[in-house]
């Protein structure tokens, strides 16, 4: 498990509510003409026991995602897309491809699959960046 603390994440500035993969998975960043969203795979989905809105927050090469009330400002819906839960934030998903310095010019998704729950931290999951 990742040992954080609360006041150690700094929250990505533009989450404001706006608006699964196969096998192990982690998340998918999808930033394309078609749909820009996150993807949460099954295993974030039972690791969270099936969250209704994910906050994000940025910790060195770690995207770490926290499952908060739909009132906590920068709350994301969670909405469910076919079998996927899926989040719908544009501006999020650049800030996040932006932040960890990720060439999204040419590829339309990136699958990040090493996650761990956070010790120190209720309802939270840190995704290492590579």
């Amino acid at each position: 498990m990742i040992k954080l603390e609360a006041q150690d994440l700094v929250a990505a500035k533009s989450v404001a509510n706006k608006g699964n993969s196969y096998g192990l998975g982690g998340i998918t960043l999808v930033y394309h003409d078609k749909g820009k969203r996150v993807e949460l795979s099954n295993r974030v989905v039972q690791m969270f026991e099936d969250p209704t809105h994910i906050k994000f927050f940025f910790k060195d090469n770690l995207l770490i995602l926290l499952s908060v009330n739909e009132d906590e400002d920068g709350a994301n819906l969670i909405k469910s897309m076919g079998t996927r839960k899926v989040i719908y934030n544009a501006k999020l998903i650049k800030e996040i491809l932006e932040h960890f310095k990720i060439d999204y010019k040419s590829k339309t998704s990136f699958t990040f699959n090493d996650i761990e729950a956070v010790n120190g931290i209720d309802d939270a999951i840190a995704v290492k960046i590579k």
